[in-house]
Order: C-alpha cells, then sequence, then structure tokens
C-alpha cells in the first residue's frame, strides 16, 4: 500500500506540472521577450574590447553543477528545488554539456523517424529521462538596486527554474535563449538555483533535425545586471544610396524608464570616431548620414564599432552597448542575389553544431578552426542546419567574413509532408511563429547573416505562410528562404529543390520563373563522395539565375570513443587509432532503439576536422581564379576573376612552372593580376623556349595563393586556385625492350617463365599470375584476377538499383576457358581466357614476357551481354597481391584520391607509404584511388621493387594492406582483417563515386561503366636500385 501511494503521489505530482511540456498551448511561462543579443558595461574603454567577460555586469554560471537522472518523470526527484534538499551525494556535470556526453542516458542518432513513439502533440511520459540540476551562486553587491537577469543560451528540449526554492518559469524551443528577470527572487548571500530538464516536450516535434538527439543545458548560462532604466533591445539597420556609395546608419530603440537622452558614437576599425550623436528624450529612432562607409562582404568584413550611451536626466552614465556594425545590403535585382549592388554565388556548406567529444556544445576553437577551413577550400557562405547557432558563431562569422543562412529550428520531418504535416495544422501555428520571431529577434543585427531560413523539411502551409509573412514585414531587409514551400513558391523569395541535379537546375534557369535558384542542399558528402559537381559548377559560373548553393554538409558527425578491448591488437596498424568516430548504432543497437546509421556521417570533413578529399574538390571548382588556354605556344592564357569585391593584385599572388613527367624544368610569376572583379584579361607568361627530352610529358601549371591580405586566419602563400595544362611539346615514353630469350617450363598444374634473374609462376587452374619473383624476391605473391567491383561507398550503397552482389563475387566465381603459351622472338606471351558465368561477360588477358622480365599485360572485358538486372560493373581492372615488404609508393599521375567524377588534383609525381594512401571514412569502401596514373612504383626500404607503367593511355590505381571483402564486410577500421600483402588494383576504369544524393541517384551516365567493352595495357618491370 505504501508504494502504491507512493506512485499515486508520483503520478499526482507529474500530472501538476505536466502540463507546460505536454501543452501545446504553452510555450513558455514568465520568460522574457525576445530581444538582440548585448551585454551592458560601465566604460566605454570596456565596451570596445566586445568581451563580455570585461563587463562588470556580467557574471558567467558554466561550470560544476550538482546533477541528477532519471529515465522517467514519475521517478525525478520532486522537491529537488527546496534549498534544504540534500544534493550533496549528487554526482557533477559540467554546464554546458550534452548530459549523454557525461555519461547519463543513451545518445540517439536517427534522421527523419522520432525516437519516441509519434503522436502529437504528446510527448512521451514514461521514457522521458529528466535532469535535475542544483547550483549555488552570488551576486555582486554592485549589482542592488538594478535588474538581474539570467539566460540559458541552449537547454534541450524544455526546462522549469526555480531560485530560492521559488518557480520562476518555464521555456521550450531548445536553440534559442531563455531569459527570465531574477530581481524578486535574489536574496544577499548564497542563492540556490534549480532547473528541471526533460529530455522531449511537445516542442520535439519541431526539432526532428537529422543529428543525435542530445539533452541538456549545453550551451551558456549566464546572468547580467541592467540598470532599472534600460535600452531593453535595438535594431541596427544600415541602407545604402542607389550607388551604393553612401549610407544611412538607422536604429530604432526599445528603452525601458525615464532616460535623459541617447547616445551614438561610430568607430572605425582604429577606433577613429565616424559620427557623434547625442539625441534627447524621447527617443525611439535615429537615423544618421555615414558618408563612403567600408563595405562588409565575405571578401573584406568591414566592421565598425558602434556604441549606445544610455544617460540619465543629469547626464550620467547608465550604460553603454557595443554593437559590431557592418555596412552591406542584401537584396534581390533582377532575378539575381545581390550584396551591395553585385550579384554573388554562394559557396557554402550546411553547419550542423557538432563537437567529437563534447556533442552539441562548441568551444571558440574549434568554430575559428570551420572558419579557417572554409576560407582555405573558398567557401564563403553557411547555412546554419537547421537551427540557430550559439552566439558566439555569429560573432565570428561578422569578423571573418563568412555570410550566414539562419534558419529556425522547425523541422518535423517525421511528420512527412502531407495532411498531417505541422505546418498544415492551425494548432501548431504559435509554436512555429515563436522559433522565428526568437531566431530573428536575437540575430537581427549581425551584418553577416543575409537570409533568413524559416526551417528545414516541415511541409508547407499556414503556419510557414505565417512565419515568412511576419519576417518580411518584421525585417525587409533581408530574403526569406524556405526549401518545402509548395504550389506557386509563395513562402520563399529565394527557389531551391534540394539534392537537384544540374540538368534540372538548368530547366529551372530556362524557365520563366524570376526568383534566383540557390539550392540549399547538394552534392551529399557522405564517406567518399561529392562526384559529379563539376556539373553544378559549370552551370553556376554562366550567366543565369542559378547563384550557387550549400554542400551537404560540413561535418562528419562522429562520435570520439575508445577502440573496444577486443581490438586494440589493431592500433596503429594502418589506418587504425586508439580512439574512433561512432556512429548510429554503436550505442542504440544494443538497447534496441531504432538508428539511421551512418547517415549522420555525410561531412567535407571528418568529426576531428580533417578534411575529405571532397573538400579539396570543392576548393578547385568554387576557385575565385580561373585560367584557360589562348595560344600554349605563345604562352598566352586568359585569367578570370570570379571574386565578387576584389581585385586579383589585392588578395592573391600568381606563379607558373612547367613540369616535364612531374619534375619541374621552369617557374616564373604572373605579373599582371591587376584584374577587377568578374573580369578577366588575357595575359602573357614569359615562358622559356624548352628542347623537350624524348618519352616526356610537359605540363603548364598556373597556382595562386594567398597573399598576407586575403584573410587573417589564412596563412601567407597557401595555395587557392590552380589549373594546369598540356603542352604541345614532348612524345609519349616508348618501351624498349631488352634483347635476349626467356625459358618455359609448362606442367599440368602450371607455366614457369625464366630468364636472367627473374621467374614469372602462371596457374593454369585459377588462369592467375601466381607469383613473380626478380632478383631473389619477391614482388607479386598473386594476381592477375579480373576485378568488376569495389568495396561500395556509400553512394553505392544507397543507389537505387541496388549494386548486385554477384558483382562482387563474379572475380572468385570465373571460369578458366583456356591457358595457353607462345614462346618466339625472345618472349613468351601467355594467354588466359575466363569466362564469368555469374555476369554472363567475359576477360581475356596477354602476358608478354621479355628477357629483362618485364611484362606487359593486355588486357579485355566484354560486357556486351551483362544482364540489366545486374547493372553496369564498377570497375574494369585487375587485382594483384604485391609483397608487403614493397609498401613505399611513388607515382606520375593525378595526387590525393581521385575518381572520374572527381579528379582536379594536378598530375605530377608523388610520393608515399601504401597506408599513407588511406582515406579514414566512417566506414571502410572504397578509397585512395589514383586516376591518370602514367607509372606507380612500390618498393622496400632499399628501393628493389615493381614498377606498373601505363601503354597507350593512363590508368587507374589503388593500393592498400586490405582485401575488399573485408572493407565491404566490417563497419569500422579497427574491425579489418590487415594482409601481409599490398592489395594493388590497375584498371582501365572505374566508376564515379557520385555524390548527387547517397539514397537514389547513381552517377551521371558519363561516369558509369556503360560501354560494351573495356581494353587496356601497361607494363611490370621489376625495380633494383638503392633508395
Amino acid at each position: 500500500m505504501k508504494h502504491f501511494l507512493i506512485s499515486l503521489m508520483a503520478g499526482l505530482a507529474l500530472s501538476a506540472q505536466a502540463q507546460e511540456w505536454n501543452d501545446l498551448s504553452i510555450l513558455q511561462v514568465n520568460r522574457e521577450a525576445p530581444r538582440a543579443t548585448m551585454m551592458v558595461y560601465d566604460d566605454a574603454a570596456k565596451a570596445v574590447q566586445y568581451d563580455r567577460t570585461a563587463s562588470k555586469w556580467f557574471q558567467s554560471l558554466n561550470g560544476d553543477w550538482k546533477f541528477n537522472w532519471t529515465r522517467s518523470p514519475n521517478d525525478r526527484p520532486v522537491d529537488f528545488y527546496k534549498p534544504a534538499y540534500d544534493v550533496s551525494d549528487w554526482t557533477t556535470i559540467p554546464v554546458p554539456a550534452n548530459w549523454e556526453m557525461e555519461g547519463h542516458g543513451l545518445k540517439i542518432y536517427t534522421n527523419i523517424k522520432y525516437p519516441f513513439e509519434k503522436n502529437p502533440p504528446h510527448a512521451p511520459t514514461e521514457w522521458n529521462p529528466v535532469g535535475s540540476y542544483r547550483r549555488e551562486f552570488e551576486v555582486s553587491k554592485d549589482w542592488k538596486g538594478r535588474d538581474t537577469f539570467i539566460v540559458f543560451d541552449g537547454v534541450q528540449s524544455a526546462f522549469y527554474l526555480w531560485v530560492n526554492g521559488k518557480k520562476l518559469g518555464y521555456s521550450q524551443g531548445s536553440r534559442t535563449p531563455a531569459e527570465f528577470n531574477l530581481t524578486p527572487y535574489l536574496q544577499d548571500g548564497k542563492n540556490t538555483l534549480a532547473v528541471e530538464v526533460y529530455r522531449w516536450c511537445d516542442g520535439s516535434y519541431l526539432e526532428d533535425q537529422d543529428f543525435w538527439r542530445l539533452s541538456g543545458i549545453y550551451r551558456d548560462v549566464y546572468l547580467w545586471s541592467t540598470p532599472k532604466t534600460h535600452i531593453r533591445d535595438f535594431t541596427v539597420v544600415t541602407d545604402f544610396d542607389e550607388n551604393y556609395d553612401n549610407a544611412e546608419l538607422a536604429i530604432e530603440l526599445d528603452i525601458t524608464g525615464t532616460y535623459g537622452s541617447v547616445g551614438v558614437v561610430l568607430l572605425d576599425e582604429n577606433g577613429k570616431v565616424v559620427l557623434e550623436k547625442e539625441t534627447a528624450h524621447p527617443v525611439s529612432r535615429i537615423v544618421h548620414p555615414v558618408s563612403n562607409p567600408r563595405k562588409w562582404t565575405a571578401e573584406s568584413p568591414n566592421l565598425y564599432t558602434l556604441l549606445l550611451t544610455l544617460n540619465d536626466a543629469d547626464d550620467k552614465v547608465l550604460e553603454i552597448i557595443p554593437q559590431r556594425v557592418g555596412f552591406r545590403e542584401t537584396e534581390i535585382i533582377n532575378s539575381r542575389f545581390c550584396m551591395n549592388g553585385v550579384p554573388v554565388l554562394i559557396k557554402g556548406a550546411n553547419r550542423h553544431e557538432h563537437h567529437a567529444d563534447t556533442g552539441h556544445t562548441i568551444d571558440r576553437a574549434s568554430m575559428i578552426r570551420d572558419i579557417q577551413l572554409l576560407k582555405e577550400n573558398n567557401f564563403n557562405a553557411v547555412r546554419t542546419c537547421h537551427y540557430p547557432n550559439m552566439p558566439m558563431w555569429y560573432d565570428l562569422c561578422d569578423e571573418y567574413g563568412i555570410m550566414l543562412w539562419d534558419e529556425g529550428n522547425i523541422e518535423s520531418h517525421g511528420m512527412d509532408y502531407g495532411a498531417e504535416s505541422l505546418a498544415k495544422q492551425p494548432e501548431w501555428k504559435t509554436a512555429h511563429m515563436d522559433r522565428v520571431q526568437r531566431m530573428v529577434e536575437r540575430d537581427k543585427n549581425h551584418p553577416s547573416i543575409i537570409t533568413w531560413s524559416i526551417g528545414n523539411e516541415a511541409g508547407d502551409g499556414e503556419n510557414i505562410a505565417a512565419c515568412y509573412q511576419w519576417m518580411k514585414a518584421n525585417d525587409p531587409t533581408r530574403p526569406v528562404h524556405y526549401e518545402r514551400t509548395e504550389k506557386d513558391r509563395e513562402n520563399t523569395d529565394i527557389i531551391n529543390t534540394m539534392y537537384s541535379s544540374a540538368a534540372k537546375i538548368r530547366t529551372y534557369t530556362e524557365s520563366d520563373w524570376k526568383k534566383p535558384f540557390i539550392i540549399c542542399e547538394y552534392m551529399h558528402a557522405m564517406g567518399n563522395s561529392n562526384g559529379g559537381a563539376k556539373e553544378y559548377w559549370d552551370l553556376f559560373y554562366e550567366d543565369n539565375t542559378a547563384q550557387g548553393g550549400f554542400v551537404w554538409d560540413w561535418m562528419d558527425q562522429g562520435i570520439r570513443i575508445p577502440v573496444p578491448e577486443e581490438f586494440k591488437g589493431t592500433i596503429g596498424k594502418g589506418p587504425v587509432k586508439e580512439t574512433f568516430y561512432a556512429y548510429g548504432g554503436w550505442f542504440e543497437t544494443p538497447a534496441g532503439i531504432p538508428t539511421d546509421g551512418n547517415f549522420c556521417m555525410n561531412g567535407l570533413v571528418s568529426a576531428g576536422q580533417v578534411p575529405h578529399p571532397g573538400t579539396y574538390a570543392m576548393k578547385w571548382l568554387q576557385r575565385n581564379v580561373h585560367v584557360s588556354a589562348v595560344d600554349l605556344s605563345a604562352g598566352t592564357v586568359n585569367i578570370r576573376n570570379w571574386f565578387d569585391f576584389s581585385a586579383l593584385s589585392d588578395v592573391v599572388t600568381g606563379k607558373w612552372s612547367i613540369e616535364a613527367d612531374g619534375v619541374q624544368v621552369a617557374e616564373g610569376a604572373v605579373a599582371d593580376l591587376n584584374i577587377a572583379p568578374h573580369t578577366e584579361k588575357t595575359v602573357h607568361l614569359d615562358l622559356p623556349e624548352l628542347t623537350p627530352e624524348t618519352g616526356k610529358e610537359y605540363f603548364l601549371i598556373v597556382k595562386f595563393c594567398a597573399k598576407p591580405t586575403y584573410h587573417p586566419l589564412v596563412q601567407d602563400g597557401h595555395l587557392l586556385a590552380w589549373d594546369q595544362f598540356k603542352l604541345p611539346i614532348g612524345t609519349p615514353a616508348v618501351y624498349v625492350p631488352a634483347k635476349g630469350t626467356v625459358s618455359v617450363d609448362e606442367s599440368k598444374q602450371a607455366l614457369v617463365v625464366t630468364g636472367r634473374d627473374f621467374e614469372v609462376v602462371f596457374d593454369k587452374k585459377s588462369g592467375t599470375l601466381a607469383s613473380y619473383k626478380a632478383g631473389g624476391r619477391a614482388l607479386v605473391v598473386g594476381g592477375g584476377l579480373p576485378e568488376i567491383s569495389r568495396a561500395l561507398v556509400n553512394n553505392d550503397i544507397g543507389k537505387n538499383p541496388k549494386v548486385n552482389p554477384a558483382l562482387h563475387t563474379a572475380s572468385g566465381k570465373a571460369r578458366v576457358e583456356s591457358v595457353s603459351v607462345e614462346n618466339a622472338d625472345g618472349v613468351a606471351r601467355v594467354t588466359v581466357r575466363k569466362m564469368l558465368p555469374t555476369v554472363k561477360s567475359s576477360f581475356a588477358a596477354v602476358y608478354t614476357v621479355y628477357p629483362d622480365g618485364a611484362v606487359v599485360v593486355d588486357a579485355s572485358f566484354d560486357f556486351s551481354q551483362l544482364p540489366e538486372k545486374i547493372g553496369p560493373p564498377l570497375r574494369a581492372g585487375m587485382q594483384w597481391k604485391l609483397a608487403g615488404t614493397l609498401e613505399n609508393m611513388e607515382w606520375f599521375g593525378r595526387g590525393g584520391e581521385t575518381y572520374m567524377d572527381r579528379n582536379f588534383e594536378l598530375i605530377s609525381r608523388y610520393a608515399g607509404t601504401v597506408d599513407e594512401q588511406w582515406i579514414d571514412y566512417s566506414r571502410p569502401q572504397e578509397n585512395g584511388n589514383k586516376t591518370d596514373v602514367r607509372w606507380a612504383a612500390f618498393t622496400d626500404d632499399e628501393g628493389h621493387g615493381l614498377l606498373v607503367a601505363a601503354e597507350g593511355g593512363p590508368v587507374g590505381i589503388d593500393a592498400r594492406f586490405y582485401s575488399p571483402e573485408t572493407m565491404r564486410n566490417s563497419k569500422y577500421s579497427f574491425q579489418m582483417k590487415r594482409s601481409d600483402s599490398i592489395y594493388l588494383h590497375v584498371d582501365a576504369a572505374q566508376s564515379g563515386v557520385g555524390g548527387i544524393n547517397s539514397w537514389k541517384t547513381p552517377p551521371l551516365d558519363k561516369h558509369r561503366l556503360l560501354n560494351s567493352t573495356y581494353t587496356y595495357r601497361y607494363r611490370l618491370v621489376p625495380v633494383a636500385g638503392s633508395r
């Protein structure tokens, strides 16, 4: 009976208090109206530092709090808010933090599906973890007689607040601040603060973003003090004249209490006064002309500091509020999105707030690193997918020049877009409006915000329309975007259809639509991806209404944890480190919770902020300097400046070089870079007259590197743009075989070809080259297998139709039709013919063994009878197993990792170990490939090894210590079985990796293996040298 009464009382307590977090009509209790981010100071010297910690009226409450976690609201400590309640045995938790990242509750990743039973507007009442937070604080005696506010910058997803045992209020909506007036509740000395956080509330139906579902007080908490008479809110607008020369600075003010005057001072970046004005009471709007201000752009983020000074009737300073001001104007002119009257291309990325160690709690250093990487790789914009970011991010983007699409915390993807869509339900209107209003009011004064975005994947209907209309009415200075708008696309100023192909976008630009097209999500960067992006940028660089877009997305959302004990033995081998990045399923699957696996790993950079190869592809495509050949023999090229506001000579230096077979033979400066934005010039390069050597290829390379003036986070000399041209000189290398003879020994099982200091063994049963030795060293320990598949990239797994497993096993199930040998003219020709019956294809290879030990391979594939249901092969190549000692790799071809639909690296000479070519994507998959390879050498530490040289045309190469099978069967790198041998693929062709999306669309047809036949030739040559 006692147990029953306790449960009943707990249930009654829950029902009495649950109405807010489970009542759609209640979004807040006693929360302050939203306002611009600000801080008050007592003197101008501190205010201009723009550092709130320098203000005597600021006090951080970050740090260790007492903490208790329960799985259900029924189990929470109901009376914990009372100061007498003993929390001494509670654990501590850092604030800010997600409690799951601190070991409390379950980390959950899901994309569309809600992590709880869908029954809107009802939040779960049983499994709905509650975090109870307690701490004590004191306020300065100087704060007496003033108002004291507490601000929670972000709490997921709903919370109650008590001070000194008195209930102060409630808030939901996790991505914008919740502010409360503490003044009536404070006492002298110690004060007790209690916060009760619910993992889910009715508002969670609008927070169905594609990210880790984490909870807690995850952003800053602080106190601030204002005088009773106070500038409660203000709005700053800059408006240029029609020539974008001179501007007006307009300030709207919301002031509480009685005051004497408002002073306005505008300082330039050097602290020089640009304008100074004092206006007597009453003041609601101040307008002042500013002559020829330095403009804010992503390329030159010029900022002024505005000081608002509120004085009392005796002219005594009550408060000083600083605000950075960027003079810029965004608008749509002639169907183009423009900044300061200039059409701009959006070179953007979608950026979730994620940190591998701290979840949704982000530090300043990682934000600056993101901006640095963005700038180094020619990105100029970020969409804050899909919620307002922490306030510091906007200050940094103002300072460092990142254009932002600021997006509302609205996503209800799990409700789909039909009749059930919350956008169509009138009872959800206030909840939608609350989120965009809080965002706009908080962020309105940031020049980096160029567009408001209502939300993401939340359907369309009257609630979205209401948001759009309110945003246009309250801020007519910025366009408004919404990606799901339907019908006549009325609820957006900018059109896009996510993941549209370049061809589909072109159709839009040729239609009668008069709105700019900026695609808010494209090039799904999941794993080895971003193939086919060139087709988008070929379109964007044309004169049309398509103006760029935002790659999905910036960072892999992996969570860093130690490699499991059972796999510790793999640490330090290949790509395996002491930690790895876990994705969906690692935590949830053991608990029986549905998840969307590694669909959270879509980043251009890893969870550790290391760029993937797709980043460099986007860097080249988004480069701001394009070079095209005019007359290479005369050294004339055309240089186009794609910067929107910068002359080339102001931001970059140019350098040309000539390489012969990847070795530099000449260089010089590109002298004439006085090229204005959006213009081009024919430039003469002072190229020398070269006497080409027989058998060498010559390339002209033109590079552009950052000047110190380019960006404060980008190192002087950092490479920003490049183009490469094959010069019309030189002749292809011709293999001259050595004279002599070879011997052939044939048995029932094998063919053995020997010569001076080498031996090549063919296995007749398997139709393979079983071994290849030279100088007493094993070079090849097996191979010559036809290979038509690969370890699937993420886009292979998701595309429709699916990759047929028969491609993986076709080589292993091949049937040897014949193995024959001809020994004549001093060479042995071994011909192997195979059928691939499971895919109705055939393969033939002719191995010509020369007296010097060289083996020329002529290989051909016939896919003419390949069934359509099996689909095209993923590669047409051959697999070899090299001795594991040949781990040093040097090649002449494209650098980095390239594929036929993502091959922008320079053709040159490169070197590294086999393991260094591995790209450690979140899940093992095809990686590290090299295209346009002329030759590649694999040697041991003494320089002995094997040269693979293409004949008649370049080949593709990849090499690793892991078989395609172990890669396909492993979810993480540490699970792979490392081989003692090197798996080498030499390909006539390999499919592109794709990237239009990761769930349906294959690579473009021109990047797939759709030909009926493939033939190619290459040469294997022993290398005997001293390193």
